[in-house]
């Protein structure tokens, strides 16, 4: 865990990553209160990894861009003359 402060997260991996450590920490808190905060923040975590889950299953790459395949299909229409 040590370092992850500052970095720039994209996978949906690295934000289960850091809900599981939210919960392993939470399981040594001592205060209700803490352990409640670090679960509130494990579920952001796993929010932000179901959205990326869901961005990636909706998103095609197009070169270096992301392109929602609505968009294409609005492009390729475009392209053929519809």
């Amino acid at each position: 865990m040590a370092g992850w402060y500052g970095l720039t997260m994209t996978s949906a991996t690295e934000y289960r990553t850091m809900a599981a450590d939210c919960i392993e920490i939470a399981k040594r808190m001592s205060l209700h209160c803490d352990r409640e905060r670090l679960m509130d923040m494990a579920e952001r975590w796993l929010l932000l990894a179901a959205a990326e889950d869901a961005a990636e299953t909706t998103l095609d790459c197009v070169g270096s861009r992301q392109v929602p395949q609505s968009r294409q299909m609005q492009n390729q229409r475009l392209d053929d003359g519809i």
